[in-house]
């Protein structure tokens, strides 16, 4: 999936503090699990790749796969 994320959600399938997560914009509408693949800042807004592909995700994330980030 590709996200905007608005202001005020945080990059993460968790958090210890209450916020809203990205994972909120999936509950009532898919049934899989969705990780984040990267992170914005809680103030930033902008297009977040959601996968149910975890392999993917650490693929595209880790600074071994060497996938330029801009």
């Amino acid at each position: 999936y590709v996200l905007h994320k608005p202001r005020g959600y945080v990059s993460t399938v968790s958090d210890e503090l209450g916020r809203r997560t990205v994972l909120d914009f999936f509950a009532d509408r898919v049934s899989e699990r969705v990780y984040p693949v990267g992170r914005l800042d809680y103030d930033t807004s902008g297009v977040l790749l959601m996968t149910n592909d975890g392999e993917f995700a650490n693929k595209m994330m880790h600074p071994s796969g060497e996938i330029d980030k801009v």
